[in-house]
């Protein structure tokens, strides 16, 4: 499905965007990422002098800098999720162990988002009481 979407976003987007007709794997993420955001939140708005993007791939992208913050939690939950925990829990992941990477208020939101993007996925635990979820790749 991962692959699916990513040939889909490049296809559809590299004729609209001159600056991601390089075959660089960070214009490719550049491009999923973008439309994970245009689908979870479709306000627009652009990186600037003075507010320049965190990667280069970023500067001419639309629907990442309103979502930055998001992206940034959820990247780092990732990171910690990955690499400083058991590898059995470390790609599905109950929501108690989620939420430890995030503030009560940001709990809800981030996940919302991170949901509605296709960035993470939910399903109903049948062992458990509670609800799993993986990130859709480990790349993302």
């Amino acid at each position: 499905m991962l692959y699916t979407l990513v040939i889909r976003t490049s296809v559809n987007t590299i004729k609209e965007k001159e600056h991601l007709k390089g075959s660089s794997l960070c214009a490719r993420y550049t491009t999923l990422l973008e439309s994970l955001c245009k689908k979870a939140n479709c306000v627009s708005c652009y990186f600037n002098d003075l507010n320049p993007p965190t990667v280069r791939c970023f500067s001419s992208t639309s629907f990442i800098q309103p979502n930055i913050e998001h992206l940034d939690k959820l990247a780092e939950a990732a990171c910690k999720l990955f690499f400083f925990t058991e590898r059995e829990s470390s790609i599905v992941f109950s929501d108690i162990t989620l939420s430890n990477y995030f503030s009560l208020d940001e709990f809800t939101s981030r996940k919302t988002f991170a949901l509605k993007a296709g960035i993470l996925t939910n399903r109903k635990d049948k062992t458990r009481t509670g609800n799993s979820n993986s990130f859709v790749h480990k790349t993302v």
